[in-house]
């Protein structure tokens, strides 16, 4: 015990970044915790019951049955903890699947933009002319496709205004207000224009709002346009054009285009209210680059050229595709909390499965040498050990799959999209749960299915 508890704390070293991103907590603080001393405590009490009540209760062993070898089966308790083992197997197995299928769904789902090759960098502490020289510079670059700047990006959270028709006080709606974008923001996203025309492009002052298909079905439930948004106008909060509008902050702005529907933020944090845009001459906050091969390489080569256009700030390009998964990092850590569950509660199954198999085939050694001498077959005494734990195994990972699937069901209550809890998926876990004990059972009782049954019978 005391070299396992030394390999556990070695262990615990060694994968300190694993556990600490984990369990959030650092490795110094969880061994000097009140949880160490509970678990302290716990081998204290495996210690007293592995070794203490055993002795206590071989003691009491009557010296005339050790001597006639009596053995009695007494099986239900190894049996009982093996069917619980089998549950939390089953259960942890399947529940790792669908996590996983959920977790990827997530990260590769199509958010309505295109992001596989864009990368961004923060600028704001540049005025408007060293942006522009910043944009300039990275346009020459025979690894850029584009670039654009935005005041904001899809991923993050957005403020909220109030949208108003002309001549009316009266707040309809609030939106996803995601402020300015540059020349260029609805091409370079690959987001498409299903109604109307982009902004016009390099005006100093523009009064043009774009929206996306949610906004121009909602706006039809306050305003009568048979024709459609295009060319209406909207007042809208938080945007002042320089003069007090209906005793509100905001000003009159007109719709040119509707940009199909599109995410901001993410699965697990889905803003759904519907969205503007607004175009800005001035290059704004945000540095959008779109490479035409995103690799390593074209990557170093963009950063460096930053560096010699911002030689006092250290700026360095972020990947949006590594923001978009990060995005899931809870996820992310279920699935490996799952996971390292599944692997040990796999582990221990298997060490008692072992365990069991080894006793039983201690205690039945003379039977089954009997049967070999009356004819059995190897597969008939694999089958006997087989057919015993599959008696057991096969109620309990279906049972484990029954808890996995309400538990998959209720962790996906928080995603607002989500892969569906196919049955497949809960066949193909208990399958591999009981192919894993089959093989375990086999492994154990091949050799003793193959022996001479004469050097078991030979103590008789």
């Amino acid at each position: 015990m005391m070299i396992s508890l030394l390999l556990a704390i070695f262990i615990i070293f060694l994968c300190q970044d694993v556990i600490e991103d984990l369990l959030g907590v650092s490795v110094a603080n969880l061994l000097l915790s009140k949880g160490a001393w509970l678990l302290l405590m716990i081998c204290a009490v495996v210690f007293l019951l592995t070794g203490y009540v055993p002795g206590f209760l071989f003691a009491r062993i009557p010296v005339a049955s050790a001597f006639r070898n009596f053995r009695e089966s007494k099986r239900v308790w190894k049996l009982g903890l093996l069917f619980l083992q089998f549950i939390a197997a089953g259960l942890l197995v399947t529940l790792l699947m669908n996590v996983i299928r959920q977790h990827q769904f997530m990260i590769h789902d199509d958010p309505g933009y295109a992001y596989d090759r864009l990368a961004y960098c923060n600028i704001a502490g540049l005025d408007s002319t060293n942006r522009s020289k910043v944009s300039q510079e990275l346009m020459r670059m025979p690894e850029v496709e584009m670039v654009s700047t935005a005041y904001a990006l899809p991923l993050s959270g957005m403020s909220g205004n109030n949208i108003s028709l002309p001549g009316s006080e009266e707040q309809l709606f609030n939106v996803a207000d995601q402020y300015w974008v540059g020349n260029g923001y609805l091409e370079l996203m690959e987001i498409p224009v299903i109604e109307g025309r982009s902004f016009t492009e390099n005006v100093a002052v523009s009064y043009e709002i774009m929206v996306n298909r949610a906004f121009a079905e909602k706006i039809q439930m306050y305003a009568n346009w048979p024709d459609g948004p295009i060319g209406k106008q909207i007042f809208i909060t938080g945007h002042d054009q320089g003069e007090n509008v209906n005793a509100m902050s905001g000003g009159y702005y007109t719709i040119c285009g509707v940009y199909e529907n599109y995410r901001i933020g993410s699965l697990a944090r889905l803003d759904d209210r519907p969205s503007v845009l607004f175009y800005s001459s001035t290059p704004l906050s945000i540095q959008l680059v779109k490479f035409n091969t995103l690799t390593a390489e074209a990557v170093d080569k963009v950063n460096n050229r930053l560096l010699e256009v911002m030689p006092d700030r250290n700026e360095t390009l972020s990947i949006y595709s590594v923001d978009v998964v990060n995005l899931y990092r809870d996820s992310r850590k279920f699935r490996d909390q799952v996971l390292v569950g599944g692997i040990i509660t796999l582990i221990i199954s298997l060490i008692g499965l072992i365990g069991y198999t080894n006793d039983e085939i201690n205690r039945r050694r003379k039977e089954l040498a009997i049967r070999k001498v009356n004819g059995a077959e190897s597969f008939d005494i694999i089958r006997i050990f087989l057919k015993d734990i599959m008696q057991i195994a096969i109620p309990a990972v279906l049972i484990g799959c029954v808890g996995s699937y309400f538990i998959s069901d209720y962790w996906q209550e928080q995603f607002q999209e989500k892969v569906s809890l196919h049955p497949m998926v809960f066949i193909i876990g208990a399958l591999s749960v009981w192919v894993i004990v089959a093989i375990c059972v086999v492994y154990r009782t091949w050799k003793v299915a193959n022996s001479n049954p004469v050097e078991s019978l030979k103590s008789e």
